[in-house]
């Protein structure tokens, strides 16, 4: 009668392991970015703030009265 041997192989873990740095490489990719587009960009803020000054009719009550919009 023939016996098998049963041996695990070394690529095992090494799949699991990438395959666990793979995730949590996209994890912290995903968080970087979430946390990165909830900072307000200035640009956006200016484009709120020139709508709501031409909503009030062009009056500025702010610090800059002479704001071109």
């Amino acid at each position: 009668m023939l016996e098998r041997v049963v041996r695990s192989t070394r690529s095992d873990w090494r799949l699991w392991a990438l395959g666990v740095a793979l995730l949590t490489a996209g994890v912290a990719l995903l968080l970087a970015r979430r946390q990165r587009s909830a900072t307000p960009d200035p640009y956006d803020e200016w484009w709120r703030r020139r709508e709501e000054i031409r909503g009030n009719g062009g009056r500025y009550p702010g610090l800059y009265p002479n704001l071109f919009v």
